[in-house]
């Protein structure tokens, strides 16, 4: 239906209101007042006029305003056909001539604003004006009167005049909201365009080819190139990577394909290299998708300068490192002379003595165990911890690994067991169809690394766990395989558990806050665990135990013979990797 401006809805109803008003009080004071019987005769005031005047003045001043709100055109229509009825009425029952023509007046208005619903409407009023002409003159020409002459062809008349009216309306209103439509479209596209050369990160913008489309001004200054030269030019020579160690990206480390293919964004550390100018810039990436589809047409890469941001951390690594190497050493050495002066055959000392140097023991044995743990997560996050990964079949390792373990359960009286070839290892999800396990589980690692972290989960379910017992187990598909230690202890809080792996960071209520820690253990496990192409994660119930996985990538028996066979250099420094946002293998 078309639509004009929204005063003309607003004078119609003002017009059809006032008109119905009038004869509703008019009807009511004749009907009171013996002075006013020739005026209710002349314009046929009688009880049918008052009650169909009083239910249109109702439904314009009540119900009107409530479904205007969801449509005002049918609304107000409902309003047009309840004041015909009454016009219609008005020119049956009048006997006087001024009472006809004040019908025909109104009838004549009405007509004019049909228009408002469209032409169809318009025509149909004049349609309906000679049907009741037609029937109060019995269809006899001689019959009709010239009041309704009037009506008859005055409505045609006016149709047609208004039909020219309304129609230039209608274009108006149109126009006028294509032109509305048109500057919102402007304003939010040059408010975008604000938005991205106004903030300090770099933006670029590429398609499915690589070739830059958009590009910010904190993107020219970081990349040293200008708008007009790199518009058009593939971003891979705009935006030159290199590792944060300035060696040169491999083939497979093309971010900007693995966006456009994978469907997924990138996040990584980079050094970016411009003309001369390098920087170390923190880069993301994501796909740009139309739905539903989700086809891809290209990718936004926004980045920023994180130079000065990783010198200082930095600096603050190097000091953590050199700070625990160096006070490693007088611990040590407190720690064998009280050892020495706990032993009977060096030393000899009273009950009280002894009681005061085990206690300065179990002391130095803990900030021996933080200094270490804290150069360990400072080498972990600088990858320069040194590695030497080779085939391992874990079911053997973990046989002696749970034996060395066994001791420290067997101080808290803490059965240990150890299960493996279960085939249905868990990830907190339903997992299906899963492949017959075979009785060797191959991974390329350092046996040493893995110990370590997994040495930290056993550490801690014993120190959580009062009574009881320990479970670490095996299980695996073909993809991957998986570890997991499970205790009896006092559980995680639900808030707590996506925290848990991060640095210092402690679970802090009234069951853990008297049980030591550095908070670091988890820290380091997880960085083993990634850096090793893995997953850790946690599943507890507070009061109910815990239990930590760990996912690792398996070899197949014939990959982990050929790599056995292969000269493997003696050592290899284990390099921080991609970061993308997809998630390793879970069986």
């Amino acid at each position: 239906m078309q639509s004009v401006s929204v005063i003309w809805y607003r004078l119609y109803s003002w017009f059809m209101t006032s008109f119905s008003l009038l004869i509703a009080v008019t009807s009511l004071a004749a009907h009171f007042l013996p002075s006013l019987k020739g005026v209710q005769t002349n314009f046929g005031l009688t009880t049918t006029a008052f009650v169909l005047a009083a239910l249109q003045a109702i439904y314009s001043l009540v119900i009107y305003q409530f479904l205007a709100r969801r449509n005002r055109t049918h609304a107000l229509l409902i309003a047009s056909l309840l004041f015909w009825l009454i016009m219609l009425y008005g020119l049956e029952s009048s006997s006087g001539h001024m009472g006809v023509y004040v019908y025909v007046v109104g009838w004549l208005i009405s007509v004019v604003f049909c228009g408002i619903y469209g032409t169809t409407f318009l025509l149909s009023s004049g349609f309906a004006t000679a049907a009741f002409v037609l029937v109060i003159s019995k269809f006899q020409l001689k019959n009709i009167s010239v009041a309704e002459f009037v009506l008859l062809f005055g409505s045609l008349l006016i149709a047609v005049v208004a039909w020219r009216f309304w129609r230039q309306l209608y274009k108006e209103h149109a126009a006028g909201q294509n032109n509305r439509l048109s500057g919102m479209l402007r304003t939010s596209q040059e408010q975008s365009e604000i938005i991205i050369q106004s903030i300090d990160d770099g933006v670029i913008v590429f398609d499915t080819k690589g070739k830059i489309s958009l590009m910010n001004n904190a993107a020219v200054t970081l990349t040293e190139w200008s708008v007009d030269d790199a518009l058009g030019v593939d971003v891979r020579l705009v935006m030159k990577l290199a590792q944060e160690n300035g060696q040169a990206l491999s083939t497979k480390e093309d971010i900007f394909s693995q966006v456009l293919t994978s469907k997924k964004h990138v996040a990584n550390i980079l050094q970016l290299n411009g003309h001369i100018n390098k920087q170390v810039v923190s880069l993301v990436i994501s796909p740009l998708t139309i739905p539903p589809q989700n086809d891809v047409v290209g990718a936004v890469a926004v980045f920023r300068d994180v130079t000065k941001a990783r010198q200082v951390e930095q600096q603050r690594a190097d000091f953590i490192s050199t700070a625990s190497h160096e006070m490693r050493t007088p611990v040590a050495a407190i720690e064998g002379y009280v050892a020495l002066a706990l032993n009977d055959r060096v030393s000899t000392i009273d009950s009280r003595a002894r009681n005061y140097l085990e206690k300065a023991h179990e002391s130095t044995e803990h900030l021996g165990q933080l200094f270490q743990d804290l150069l360990t997560s400072a080498r972990l996050e600088d990858g320069q911890l040194i590695s030497h990964p080779r085939v391992t079949e874990i079911g053997d390792f973990l046989k002696h690994l749970t034996g060395d373990l066994r001791l420290v359960s067997q101080k808290k009286q803490l059965p240990l067991e150890l299960t493996i070839g279960s085939t249905k290892p868990t990830d907190g999800t339903e997992q299906a169809n899963r492949v017959k396990l075979q009785p060797l589980y191959y991974v390329l690692i350092d046996p040493d690394r893995l110990r370590e972290a997994i040495s930290n989960l056993f550490d801690n379910a014993v120190k959580y766990t009062e009574k009881g017992k320990i479970t670490v187990g095996l299980s695996g598909d073909n993809n991957d395989i998986q570890i997991y230690v499970k205790d009896t202890g006092v559980g995680i809080p639900a808030d707590d558990i996506s925290h848990l792996f991060q640095k210092f960071y402690r679970v802090d209520n009234a069951e853990t806050r008297s049980i030591g820690g550095t908070g670091l253990g988890l820290f380091i496990s997880r960085k083993i665990i990634e850096l090793s192409h893995g997953r850790i994660w946690v599943e507890s119930q507070l009061g109910n135990g815990s239990t930590f996985f760990i996912n690792l990538p398996r070899l197949t028996a014939n990959r982990a013979a050929q790599l056995k066979a292969e000269e493997v250099a003696p050592t290899q420094t284990i390099t921080k990797p991609l970061v993308t946002t997809t998630t390793p293998a879970r069986p």
